[in-house]
């Protein structure tokens, strides 16, 4: 029996995901939990297993196009077998060998001896003795004739599916490149279209954009090759971090900075990262860090504070604390759920863990939504200090700036210090200034003298 594979919604309400690599082929023979595919989404990359194990019948998409959740991605034939029936097939229905009749009665049993099937991933499949029977649904048939019940692939889906495409007018393409050309502001009806069947494709959205774009050629200058445009469409964690800026915009925000002497939190490190029980854990200023915005989150509860638009607070009690952290699949911000529950040694775990996951590619999606406060990282990129763009849901942001040796006055003398400007964005709806002055003060304290705080 054939069983039809669609693309499941791997995180939170997500309706899309593009196909990065195909791990099986047309024939080959697969198993319960074997990796089908390897899919990207908005929020992470995910590998999709199998819930049948059988021979491959049919790959629906290339690598590299998107697909919107519930299409069709794999058919696989799990060798059960049904009672034959012949199918009606049209121009646009292929036809389905063993598959049930209009006439077949709905409750065909499976024939004696068949083994009984486990589905063993949520929302792949039942168990085949438990399976309900497949209901019939109407579909509309020819012009004037009464609709009557079909099965999915019948005829009367076949005549509907080219009535759809009898219209001159009708323009051939998938959602994700009409989504692209409503982006670029490019008429489908006028492209031309080069896809299998008159399809516009991505790069015939493309292209017709950056036709219009440019009515003037200029000229080649001698033994320089012209420069040309082009148009890049954002798509996964990209474009996510694009409608999250755009949300982010419309948040009255205001930024504070602090320069802070952090000679103590350089030694405190080195000290740490001598310990035997931190001897497989990479420790590293942000370790302070993030422990410090923990505790200035706990002193200042409204930190984490969401705002809500009839004008009322949600003050969290769990601090799920973001890092961003700049991956191939460009920036992404997963968090540590709970994070006021751990000490030093976890915290530092966690810390590896999840930018470790971020860096390959594998965070969970989980992951990647419902941090309540976010720490920026620039750094290690050779930003002395910047002012980050807050979150949505978020009421601050902390930037750790680069750790550098510079003068300093110490103790009423003019001295080399370990030093670091620390800056925070805050929505100011939820704290004023004093109050964002609180929060990065408690931040700046902790990495000025680590062990003091840790003492208290």
């Amino acid at each position: 029996m054939r069983q039809e594979f669609l693309l499941p919604d791997v995180g939170e309400g997500l309706t899309e995901g593009e196909i990065l690599k195909w791990r099986v082929q047309v024939g080959e023979t697969i198993t319960v939990n074997q990796v089908l595919v390897e899919v990207e989404t908005a929020k992470a990359a995910v590998e999709l297993p199998s819930p049948w194990t059988g021979t491959i019948v049919s790959l629906h998409g290339n690598e590299g196009d998107v697909l919107d959740v519930g299409s069709l991605l794999v058919v696989i034939d799990d060798g059960v077998a049904i009672a034959e029936a012949p199918v009606a097939t049209g121009p646009f229905i292929s036809a389905v060998p063993n598959a049930p009749s209009d006439n077949a009665d709905s409750t065909s049993a499976p024939s004696e001896g068949t083994p009984e099937r486990t589905a063993v991933l949520v929302g792949y499949g039942v168990r085949a003795a438990d399976a309900t029977p497949m209901r019939k649904r109407r579909v509309a048939g020819p012009l004037g004739e009464a609709a009557k019940p079909v099965r999915h692939g019948g005829l009367e889906v076949g005549r509907l599916t080219e009535a759809r495409f009898a219209s001159n007018t009708t323009v051939l393409a998938k959602p994700p490149v009409r989504h692209l050309a409503r982006d670029l502001g490019v008429d489908l009806r006028g492209v031309t279209p080069t896809g299998p069947g008159g399809t516009v494709t991505r790069e015939d959205v493309i292209r017709a954009a950056a036709m219009r774009s440019d009515d003037v050629t200029p000229l080649p200058l001698p033994g320089v090759e012209p420069a040309h445009d082009e148009v890049i469409a954002l798509r996964g964690v990209q474009r996510l971090m694009a409608e999250s800026m755009t949300r982010s915009a419309q948040i009255p925000q205001a930024t504070e900075w602090l320069e802070v002497d952090v000679t103590r939190t350089m030694s405190f490190v080195q000290r740490l990262a001598a310990r035997s029980d931190f001897a497989d854990v990479k420790v590293s200023p942000l370790l302070i860090a993030a422990y410090a915005v923990i505790r200035a989150v706990q002193r200042q509860p409204r930190a984490q504070a969401r705002y809500n638009d009839d004008g009322t607070l949600l003050i969290r009690g769990s601090i799920n604390l973001g890092i961003a952290v700049d991956s191939p699949r460009g920036l992404v911000v997963p968090h540590i759920a709970d994070a006021q529950q751990l000490g030093l040694l976890g915290l530092a775990k966690e810390l590896n863990r999840i930018i470790g996951n971020a860096r390959d590619g594998k965070s969970a999606p989980s992951e990647l939504v419902g941090a309540t406060v976010s720490i920026t990282n620039i750094g290690p990129l050779g930003i002395d200090a910047g002012a980050p763009v807050l979150p949505p849901d978020q009421t601050i942001i902390v930037a750790l700036g680069r750790i550098a040796q510079r003068p300093w006055v110490h103790e009423g003398e003019l001295a080399v210090r370990w030093t670091c400007t620390l800056s925070a964005s805050f929505d100011h709806r939820v704290l004023d200034g004093a109050q964002g002055a609180r929060v990065l003060a408690d931040v700046g304290a902790v990495l000025h003298d680590p062990a003091v705080a840790l003492v208290e």
